[in-house]
């Protein structure tokens, strides 16, 4: 038996990964999300199921409502002078990323609709200040009626 809080990840991967954005990437399904933050030069997408809650919806049904949290980080470059663009840059990225996932199905297979996408904090400051690393979090919530 295949749990639907992996098969919705799984689907988000795929998703992501067929897309033409504008920066290069490759996401990847994972339980915890490790950038590499040392020798990083190119943007890291991770994709990571978070929570999965049920309410009984009928006899046959359950609501649920599942959360993919999807990283972004990107190795910023040493020059404060950059940083405002590389920053915007990024920030474009993933509200690209938002606009893939916002009220869509990830697949044909998977009758779950994203219903609500929240980003906070927008970035981590304490990462881009001490460690040059652009580092945000994508929640996206998606509902499902699942059998029981």
């Amino acid at each position: 038996m295949s749990s639907p809080i992996l098969d919705l990840a799984d689907a988000v991967v795929t998703l992501l990964n067929a897309q033409t954005l504008s920066l290069s990437f490759t996401a990847a399904r994972t339980y915890v999300p490790k950038f590499d933050t040392a020798t990083a030069s190119s943007v890291q997408v991770k994709v990571v199921p978070a929570s999965d809650s049920r309410s009984p919806q009928g006899t046959a049904h359950d609501g649920a409502t599942m959360v993919i949290d999807v990283g972004v980080m990107k190795r910023l470059q040493n020059s404060l002078a950059t940083e405002t663009t590389e920053i915007d840059a990024a920030m474009a990225f993933v509200e690209e990323i938002r606009g893939v996932l916002n009220r869509v199905r990830p697949s044909v297979s998977i009758d779950a609709i994203c219903t609500e996408i929240s980003q906070s904090p927008i970035y981590d400051v304490t990462e881009v200040d001490e460690r040059r690393v652009f580092l945000t979090v994508l929640s996206a919530t998606y509902y499902e009626a699942v059998a029981i």
